[in-house]
């Protein structure tokens, strides 16, 4: 296939889980969308490189890559340099596709209004079975909601005083940027992110970028793919503390990067205090998550920035 003919890329970073992998892959073979023209796979192996990931790739028509450099970002922008697509769509190796059109919906998102930078779909959990999943369910899990909306510039141009809302628009399990875009604000931060100095924050921080750029960006919930949820409500826990470090460490990140003041200020007094608030909205029956899942997520905003300056500061040293 030509590389003027490939509308879509889909690429994946995955590490050492390869059945996770392989009920993706599975899933997209179901839906057809190996069949398709117009649309390539890419799997980067953020490993030390497997002959069984190969074969799996081979098996099912993906293109494998070799990114042995640990970190998601690394992996992602290895991706992006092979691709071939005028859309590059990102989604993680624990999802499955349950229809064959929902990248179709973000592609025809970003066709039909060229102001859009980024568009992400919703994410919803592909079986509720433990009490942990059920309990995480109770919040949304990883959905942004059941209701799409497009964020224009002068909506973004009224946030003065607070951070723009990244949290309720990115979504890196199912995203999709244009390659104009990736062009001109670059890839993925290699400093965010798993296996990374911090292990959350890079699709966050990406789409700061391309606000930054002048660029709207929109959610629509039409397009839809599915996640394994963990199982147990200590890797919930974990997850929580994970999303907490990140979601201060993002911000922390974007004043050392971009000097925005308003990221200071969130990430240091804004979020921990909009995190602690849910033990209060907890008290009066408003906020559905347990007492011991939002002190994960408090811990984890509470050391997110000083731990991201310290290490940003160590590597300049």
């Amino acid at each position: 296939m030509e590389k003027n003919n490939i509308l879509i890329s889909l690429i994946v970073a995955t590490r050492d889980r390869i059945n996770d992998l392989a009920s993706l892959l599975e899933s997209l073979r179901i839906y057809g969308y190996f069949k398709r023209t117009g649309f390539e796979v890419i799997i980067v192996d953020n490993s030390y490189g497997s002959d069984e990931l190969k074969e799996l790739c081979r098996h099912y028509g993906a293109k494998y890559s070799l990114e042995s450099c640990p970190g998601k970002s690394r992996a992602l922008n290895k991706g992006i340099g092979i691709s071939s697509g005028q859309y590059l769509a990102f989604t993680d190796d624990d999802i499955v596709v349950r229809d064959n059109y929902s990248f179709d919906i973000l592609a025809r998102d970003l066709k039909d209004n060229e102001n859009i930078g980024y568009v992400s779909g919703n994410v919803i959990a592909a079986k509720i079975v433990s009490s942990a999943q059920k309990i995480w369910e109770t919040k949304g899990g990883l959905s942004k909601g059941k209701s799409s909306k497009l964020w224009t510039n002068d909506e973004f141009a009224s946030y003065r005083f607070s951070p723009w809302p990244l949290f309720r628009i990115c979504a890196g399990a199912n995203c999709m940027i244009p390659r104009k875009v990736l062009d001109q604000v670059g890839g993925y931060s290699e400093l965010l992110g798993p296996g990374a100095m911090i292990g959350h924050g890079e699709s966050l921080e990406i789409g700061y970028r391309i606000i930054k750029s002048g660029y709207e960006m929109k959610y629509n919930s039409e397009s839809c793919v599915y996640h394994n949820h963990p199982a147990k409500d200590r890797e919930i826990k974990s997850k929580l503390y994970i999303y907490g470090i990140g979601d201060t460490a993002i911000h922390a990140h974007i004043f050392w990067e971009f000097f925005d003041l308003r990221s200071l200020w969130w990430a240091f007094i804004g979020h921990p205090a909009y995190t602690m608030n849910k033990f209060l909205k907890r008290w009066f029956g408003k906020y559905p998550l347990p007492s011991d899942y939002i002190l994960y997520s408090l811990a984890g905003s509470l050391m997110g920035a000083t731990l991201y300056l310290s290490r940003r500061i160590g590597l300049r040293r």
